[in-house]
């Protein structure tokens, strides 16, 4: 199963990347939205771990993203979670 993974904090994305690594999972990275735009662009993703805030946007710019020609599982990851923002989250189909 291939995985992206997009966080900012690079200690924070190492530490997931490496759990799922040891798991079996085939992992890439970003650490933007237009980087995980560019990684969706050029390979095939099984599901997409992203943190909710990032330098450029938002993980519902990604989710957005997804759900035009090929949509896949997105899963939001952030720090911040209140229930305005799980309200928007499960409205948006994340």
């Amino acid at each position: 199963m291939k995985l992206l993974i997009v966080e900012d904090e690079k200690h924070i994305r190492q530490g997931i990347v490496d759990m799922l690594l040891l798991e079996g999972f085939d992992v890439y990275e970003a650490d933007s939205v237009a980087q995980a735009l560019n990684q969706l662009h050029h390979e095939s993703m099984d599901a997409v771990l992203c943190d909710h805030h990032l330098p450029d946007g938002e993980s519902f710019d990604v989710l957005l993203a997804l759900s035009g020609e090929h949509p896949i599982p997105l899963i939001m990851m952030t720090a911040f979670g209140n229930r305005e923002l799980v309200s928007k989250a499960f409205a948006a189909g994340v």
